[in-house]
């Protein structure tokens, strides 16, 4: 049962991002850990949801600052949990670099950005993240730098829509 929970959120993953697939995903990881208490690949998962939510959805989810910032903090204690059992897990560093971007501690956001890179060098997910990270603190030459390498590892079948997204928004922004 848990793996097939785990499965249907594997495959939702790979659908359109939206609250509601974020929302569903999140109750297919709670029911999983329901039955597995210690499951790293649901308390991974559960983690990168929570902190996606909380940085993508605050409006639709009608957050305040502290609310929005307690919530990527679940999702960073989450993380902190797969990462003390795991430290090779690449997804558990997307909601610890959410969590530092929400408080504005740039440096350890990237920290954990680039940790997630090394640990999936040819994921363009990975890389995607370190974009849209640099590219809001404003270190152009390093956001183009790993949109280019998001995009150059997709897949055809899956463009990386955020690398686009930010390559385009620098390319506004320097008037090309």
């Amino acid at each position: 049962q848990v793996a097939d929970l785990l499965m249907r959120a594997r495959a939702l993953w790979l659908d359109q991002q939206s609250l509601q697939n974020h929302q569903t995903l999140e109750a297919l990881y709670r029911q999983a850990l329901a039955l597995e208490p210690g499951n790293l690949q649901a308390l991974s998962g559960l983690a990168s949801t929570l902190a996606l939510q909380a940085a993508n959805f605050p409006n639709q989810l009608k957050l305040d600052d502290a609310s929005r910032i307690a919530l990527a903090r679940k999702a960073f204690d989450l993380a902190q949990q797969v990462k003390a059992r795991d430290p090779s897990d690449a997804d558990a560093y997307l909601p610890i670099q959410l969590y530092f971007r929400e408080v504005g501690d740039h440096d350890a956001a990237i920290q954990a950005a680039q940790r997630r890179v090394e640990l999936q060098p040819k994921g363009p997910r990975a890389h995607g993240a370190l974009c849209a990270l640099k590219r809001a603190i404003d270190d152009i030459a390093g956001a183009k730098s790993a949109c280019m390498k998001s995009v150059e590892l997709a897949t055809h079948g899956r463009p990386p829509a955020e690398s686009y997204f930010n390559l385009a928004h620098m390319a506004f922004r320097e008037g090309k």
